[in-house]
């Protein structure tokens, strides 16, 4: 593997998780405000 494919593949895999938080994030908020209704 180079180091360009293990910069990208990490790059990737931090996207992913960032964006896996942001949904549940969101779900939680969207919880949260039903719950304050």
């Amino acid at each position: 593997m180079t180091i360009h494919k293990k910069i990208a593949l990490s790059i990737t895999v931090e996207i992913f998780i960032s964006a896996i938080s942001i949904l549940h994030f969101v779900k939680l908020d969207k919880k949260i405000h039903k719950i304050d209704k």
